[in-house]
């Protein structure tokens, strides 16, 4: 919406300001309908490339990046050294050596 309104305020402006000068670009931007709309202003066309878009999902990038999500242990609030003494004591000797 804010983009309309400038649009239209640039529009109403540039009449009454002849030395100033607009550029719009975009890679999907309608410019015949754009040139029209600021009275048949010149379009420029520049040819680009275009690139694949590869689609990954949340399990793939955390992959890639190596990021490891904390367990909802270590997202605990509240009484936490208790429940964290509580946790530690439950564990077996095998699970403790394995995870220090």
């Amino acid at each position: 919406m804010n983009e309309d309104f400038l649009l239209i305020i640039l529009r109403d402006l540039l009449p009454r300001r002849p030395d100033l000068r607009l550029i719009l670009m975009s890679a999907t931007i309608n410019a015949d309908l754009f040139s029209k709309y600021f009275g048949n202003a010149p379009t420029i066309h520049i040819p680009g490339l275009t690139f694949p878009v590869a689609e990954l999902f949340l399990e793939d990038v955390l992959q890639k990046t190596r990021y490891n999500i904390k367990s909802e242990f270590d997202n605990y609030q509240g009484n936490s050294r208790r429940r964290r003494k509580e946790l530690d004591f439950k564990k077996d000797n095998l699970t403790a050596l394995f995870e220090a």
